[in-house]
């Protein structure tokens, strides 16, 4: 797993800090957390478990560790986006204005700067991901990503699912490649489950 999937060790220092000023509450798998809800933005902080993120139409951004902080960014997408719990996850929901004022009482502003400094290199590697210039590079790409979710989402997909509702690709042109990687014995997938990546060829 490439370092910046990893999650930050100022993450989870800045999660530890604020803590004692939040309630954690354990939600089961499945749970949905908008990042807008009528008007209102909240923040999410996961202390345990691993989240997926979607934009509306159940479109699959990418899977997340705990400890991660959500929803403090100023996104104009906000309200067409969301994440689901991957498993049990231990959640702290607070508001835009509770957290800044704990940022702010607490002195978090460093802490907090060296996170969202982490978040936008995910957004950044997250989109370079969907802009490689060919759909092979594209697919190699996302089986890479793929890989390197959490187990509980990589065994709960298919490899063509995964690819395809993240990047809009034809079903026929993604089943076309993987089919051909498979009979190359280039990557193993069972039953449609990604299992093992042994080489991805420059060319296709």
């Amino acid at each position: 797993m490439r370092k910046s999937e990893e999650f930050s060790p100022y993450t989870e220092e800045f999660i530890n800090k604020v803590s004692p000023f939040v309630t954690f509450q354990l939600y089961p798998p499945g749970r949905s957390f908008p990042f807008e809800h009528n008007g209102i933005r909240n923040c999410y902080l996961v202390r345990t478990g691993n989240v997926s993120f979607y934009r509306a139409g159940d479109l699959l951004i990418g899977g997340w560790h705990s400890p991660c902080f959500i929803g403090l960014g100023r996104f104009e997408v906000a309200a067409t986006l969301y994440f689901k719990s991957n498993e049990p996850c231990e959640v702290a929901i607070v508001s835009r204005e509770e957290i800044f004022d704990i940022i702010e009482k607490n002195n978090l502003w460093q802490l907090l700067s060296i996170h969202m400094e982490f978040v936008s290199d995910r957004l950044l590697h997250y989109a370079s991901l969907i802009n490689a210039p060919t759909a092979y590079e594209i697919i190699c790409k996302q089986l890479i990503a793929l890989l390197n979710e959490p187990e509980s989402l990589r065994e709960s997909i298919t490899a063509e699912k995964y690819i395809r509702i993240k990047t809009h690709l034809s079903r026929s042109g993604v089943m076309r490649i993987l089919s051909a990687l498979k009979a190359g014995e280039y990557i193993v997938i069972e039953d449609g489950i990604l299992k093992e990546i042994r080489h991805l060829p420059a060319k296709y």
